[in-house]
């Protein structure tokens, strides 16, 4: 479950129209890879920043289809796809997480934080 920082609970996906365009460009097999990876990388911590968990370099990760077949090889739609199919995962989680964007874009993207204490609200 997905809250943001005043512990609402979020339900839809931002810029949905081209997040679902960029995503049909990918194979089942190519989205399922990059959901695997991501939810390991989550499993791992309690707190994440999305636009430092793909690194610099997407060559032969499961991220690489992103860039290279989702995205057109555009650097900044690669990032945004990136973002949005973790927001998409972290709302479809069973714990509960809370996220923020840095006000003054020192640092880029979203931070994700587990927030127990809303477990119990979900039943997590």
């Amino acid at each position: 479950m997905l809250y943001d920082i005043d512990r609402n609970l979020v339900t839809t996906v931002p810029h949905e129209t081209e997040y679902r365009a960029w995503i049909s460009n990918l194979s089942d097999k190519d989205l399922a890879g990059i959901r695997k990876q991501l939810t390991r990388m989550i499993t791992d911590s309690d707190i994440h920043t999305s636009s430092w968990m793909p690194g610099e370099d997407w060559t032969g990760t499961p991220f690489e289809p992103i860039y290279e077949t989702a995205c057109g090889q555009s650097f900044q739609k690669a990032g945004w796809c990136f973002g949005l199919i973790l927001w998409e995962l972290m709302m479809e989680r069973e714990e509960a997480w809370c996220f923020i964007k840095d006000p003054d874009r020192e640092i880029l993207g979203t931070t994700y934080f587990r927030v127990p204490d809303l477990d119990d609200r979900t039943g997590g």
